[in-house]
């Protein structure tokens, strides 16, 4: 994937290295390979997911929400830079209802929202949240409880599996390898201040 010069939020090798957040690569694999018809990416950034997840499933629709005018450009800057424009549609706020606009659908959502995660994924504003598979990164560190309060609102409906951070494994390229050792572990640190972790979260069974 090419990419812009600057990440709106985070950082921005990792990125580059293709590391940022790696522990999520075998969910969001599980789900191309299951099919979908929409992905809605709330909190969007410059498009990391928005425009990978564009490329690597040619057939899907993604719907990028981001409140920060710049996020938004640079999203679409990112679109246009790797031909998928026409199957990234870029907006800004996202209101909680919002969901319902895909209802039966086979969408996968993912959240980033620096601890609004609280106030978008609520399922008594948007029920059809109940048949979709989420991804959704939790900020205590912002909103306190926000973990727990995704896993009570989920738990009679999905199947809950908890991500947390790992570290990187990967191959080196030849001048990150040539490195000290200090520089490799910063070139893949994601800024983090405190554990983050994931709620990946399917739909149970009826």
């Amino acid at each position: 994937m090419a990419y812009v010069a600057e990440a709106s939020e985070g950082a921005l090798v990792p990125r580059l290295l293709g590391t940022y957040e790696s522990e999520l690569h075998p969910h969001l694999q599980a789900f191309a390979v299951a099919g979908l018809d929409a992905v809605v990416d709330v909190g969007c950034a410059e498009g990391y997911y928005a425009v990978g997840l564009a490329r690597m499933m040619p057939k899907v629709t993604v719907h990028a929400y981001d409140i920060d005018e710049k996020a938004r450009t640079a999203c679409a800057d990112l679109a246009a830079q790797n031909g998928v424009t026409d199957r990234v549609l870029i907006g800004g706020a996202f209101a909680p209802d919002g969901f319902e606009a895909f209802a039966g659908r086979r969408v996968l959502v993912m959240v980033d929202a620096e601890g609004a995660e609280v106030d978008i994924l609520q399922p008594a504003l948007s029920p059809a949240l109940a048949g979709m598979n989420i991804i959704v990164e939790t900020h205590d560190l912002y909103r306190r409880g926000a973990l727990a309060t995704m896993i009570e609102r989920f738990s009679p409906t999905h199947e809950i599996a908890r991500i947390d951070q790992q570290p990187k494994i990967f191959d080196m390229p030849d001048w990150l390898q040539k490195l000290p050792h200090l520089d490799q572990l910063l070139a893949v640190w994601e800024w983090r201040a405190q554990p983050t972790p994931w709620l990946v979260m399917t739909p149970k069974a009826p």
